[in-house]
């Protein structure tokens, strides 16, 4: 498989992805993942694993949490101390004015993972800095 036929494939499995998400559309190889097809936070996860079962498991290697927005996002057990976390910024609120929740901006976030990347890396077989 060329890369040109791997890139096609994942924009296709990415645009059905984020069907109906706001986004810079169409997506190209130069789309980044989080600034122009909008995927960050837990959806990484959902978007990875798309990936992963078109294309195999090359996809795990590619740190994806280093690459999308992962402000507010909890996984696994630190998901169950969410409350703890909430509580203890209710707590500070009066003093720090802070806002309870931060707001994840994936568009405005300072690393980019393009689609032409993604493709290079599978097409490898193994992941390397863009």
């Amino acid at each position: 498989m060329t890369e040109g036929d791997t890139l096609k494939r994942l924009i296709d499995v990415t645009e059905r992805f984020v069907a109906g998400r706001p986004g810079n559309f169409p997506l190209h190889s130069h789309s980044s993942i989080s600034q122009d097809a909008y995927i960050f936070g837990i959806d990484a996860y959902d978007y990875f694993g798309e990936l992963e079962a078109d294309f195999g498991p090359v996809v795990r290697e590619i740190p994806w949490m280093e690459w999308t927005d992962q402000t507010e996002s909890y996984y696994g057990c630190a998901a169950g101390c969410f409350p703890l976390v909430l509580l203890t910024r209710l707590f500070a609120w009066p003093f720090t004015r802070k806002p309870l929740l931060k707001h994840p901006d994936p568009k405005g976030f300072s690393r980019r993972l393009e689609l032409g990347h993604i493709a290079k890396v599978i097409d490898q077989g193994y992941w390397e800095e863009p």
